[in-house]
């Protein structure tokens, strides 16, 4: 589980990142009908929630330091490796664009909202890998690092304004699981969560 703070109240929400990892780990990896029943709990703990608290919250904790995290979540060496082949062109700037290219085309575009390196990067998020999720009003992504111990990193993705029941928001959480899977496996190994990362973005 994972918990967020909503004013005087205390959020729960059920972090499928773990869960997702024990499922790469002891089953076929390519399989996703197991990651499709967990999203579907995870909708149905979470619609009656208030409309103001995130809609998605993933937590994973890495073994490397702060740079290593922020440079995996900013740069496309690292992108093309666990984040569905694509790259990233942002200078990270506040107000600034930024958009995910794969093999050319533009999967995701948005503006940067918030850029404190090291420790906080919040986005717009405007989803374009399909003709379903293009077709969802954008919404807004936060990327949170945290240190968790020596040497150990807490990464925290809040993905806030999906409307529920959207392409969008049933893609973003079966992927984001298996995206934060492939950044901590990167960053853990040196080398990718698959061998060949897939061709479409969830």
């Amino acid at each position: 589980m994972t918990s967020r703070r909503a004013g005087r109240e205390k959020h729960h929400y059920l972090n499928a990142v773990p869960i997702r990892q024990i499922h790469d780990r002891w089953l076929d990896r390519y399989r996703a009908r197991a990651a499709a029943v967990l999203v579907d709990l995870k909708t149905t703990l979470e619609e009656d929630m208030d409309a103001s608290v995130p809609d998605s919250v993933f937590t994973v904790f890495v073994k490397a330091t702060r740079e290593q995290v922020w440079s995996a979540i900013t740069e496309s060496e690292f992108t093309l490796r666990y984040y569905y082949a694509s790259t990233i062109e942002a200078d990270f700037e506040v107000g600034s664009p930024y958009r995910y290219l794969i093999d050319g085309q533009e999967a995701i575009v948005g503006e940067v909202l918030e850029a404190d390196p090291l420790r906080r990067l919040a986005m717009t998020f405007d989803a374009q890998w399909d003709d379903q999720v293009a077709a969802d009003p954008p919404s807004r992504i936060v990327w949170e690092l945290a240190d968790a111990g020596p040497g150990v990193v807490q990464l925290t993705v809040v993905h806030e304004g999906l409307a529920p029941k959207t392409a969008t928001f049933e893609q973003v959480a079966g992927g984001m699981p298996f995206i934060l899977s492939g950044l901590k496996t990167l960053l853990e190994t040196g080398e990718p969560l698959v061998a060949e990362p897939r061709a479409a973005v969830a």
